[in-house]
């Protein structure tokens, strides 16, 4: 599968540690520099905001998808390539998964971990083969594995859940990622 559009879920708090900002200030430069298009939230905050604005800066194409209901919240980003203004949630999702070619999982709050669990549920029931990557930043995501290990434990997902994803802690290794995380890795009815 060649990727050409990576959505990126993330942080749209403006009360994060600057390191979170330089973050996502260098996966937006490292999406620009391999010639990807950006697909995210379309907010002007937090890391939704240094996201993009460093890929568009360094020159790559940006795609802003945000709701009627977030544009005044999120503020919308102007300077995105194309913005799109859906009615709600569900079309914000739906229209960012069909516009990537993979996922990538920075540090956020309740709405990454939504998105994320979609994609990961969809990828999961066979909906889709695409990459999907967490960006563990300074362990961040850490307690979430943690909390997968105990549904595996507990029999509440299958052994094989952890192969739906790749995990990195730099941006730059988000493309070898993608390369091995593009395949559903089990049949559901596996016990």
């Amino acid at each position: 599968m060649s990727i050409k559009s990576i959505a990126v879920y993330c942080a749209a708090s403006t009360r994060l540690k600057e390191s979170y900002t330089t973050l996502a200030n260098s996966t937006g430069k490292e999406i620009a520099k391999k010639k990807k298009r950006l697909v995210y939230g379309g907010g002007n905050t937090g890391l939704m905001k240094a996201v993009s604005h460093s890929c568009n800066e360094a020159g790559g194409e940006v795609l802003g998808i945000i709701t009627e209901h977030l544009k005044d919240l999120e503020h919308i980003n102007h300077t995105a390539d194309e913005l799109r203004i859906v009615q709600d949630m569900q079309a914000r999702k739906m229209q960012m998964f069909l516009e990537a070619d993979a996922f990538l999982i920075l540090p956020g709050g309740f709405g990454t971990l939504e998105e994320v669990f979609e994609v990961l549920t969809w990828k999961q029931i066979g909906l889709h083969t695409k990459p999907v990557v967490f960006l563990n930043y300074k362990n961040f995501w850490d307690p979430l594995f943690s909390v997968i290990e105990k549904m595996i434990e507990e029999k509440m997902t299958p052994v094989k859940t952890p192969q739906l994803y790749e995990i990195i802690t730099h941006p730059e290794d988000m493309w070898a990622a993608f390369k091995n995380s593009n395949q559903n890795p089990f049949n559901m009815h596996e016990k």
